[in-house]
């Protein structure tokens, strides 16, 4: 129950700092859109990652979307989960920080 709880706050993070990036509305939208369909491509979310050439599977280990899918593999496989709950808070937290800090900019 934590990392499935860690796993919702990383995605709403993600999804606030596209939006606010973006600007609200359509634009944020069509970010959050097209950010995610590329950043799931290269993670392997279409397309397993063994058909993947091997330079978009280096690219993929810097992605959080890797990491949001390695929190949901593991969540419904049993074995030790700790390691994917640190590096999902810790993206959820880069996120969170860096949308909190385009609001004190006056976004």
């Amino acid at each position: 129950l934590i990392l499935l709880a860690v796993l919702l706050f990383a995605a709403a993070a993600l999804i606030t700092l596209c939006y606010r990036a973006a600007g609200a509305g359509i634009g944020g939208m069509m970010a959050l859109f097209g950010l995610t369909a590329g950043m799931m491509f290269f993670s392997g979310g279409f397309l397993p990652e063994v058909f993947l050439p091997e330079s978009f599977r280096q690219i993929a280990r810097f992605l959080p979307t890797t990491v949001l899918m390695d929190g949901m593999k593991r969540f419904f496989l049993p074995g030790e989960v700790w390691r994917n709950v640190l590096l999902t808070a810790l993206t959820g937290g880069i996120a969170f920080a860096l949308s909190c800090a385009g609001r004190r900019e006056g976004r």
